[in-house]
């Protein structure tokens, strides 16, 4: 197991320990976009690995994220409002890096 993984599985521990439930989705960046799946939840954090070579953007509108949304910094975890994980909309500049979220109930 990799450090990445050590934090992502240190993360969800914490969140399902707090929670009735909890869990992990990992994103990849595909034609320059990435979407949450259908996951009903009260909040999450989100992980962009330091091996990700682009840029990553977010947006919780229902729209596509693009260039203007929100940057996320890479190697920092960062905490996310949301109340379902289909919510989050990514925009990448390059293809095949990933975005790690652990998401509670």
């Amino acid at each position: 197991m990799d450090q990445i993984e050590r934090l992502i599985q240190a993360l969800t521990d914490s969140l399902v320990q707090k929670s009735e439930f909890g869990g992990t989705q990992k994103l990849t960046i595909l034609n320059n976009v990435a979407v949450g799946g259908n996951q009903v939840c009260r909040s999450c954090v989100l992980h962009l690995p330091q091996t990700n070579s682009g840029r990553i953007h977010l947006t919780t509108a229902n729209e596509a994220a693009d260039v203007n949304d929100f940057l996320l910094p890479t190697g920092q975890v960062i905490p996310w409002p949301v109340d379902n994980i289909s919510d989050l909309h990514f925009y990448g500049t390059v293809n095949g890096d990933v975005i790690y979220i652990a998401w509670r109930n």
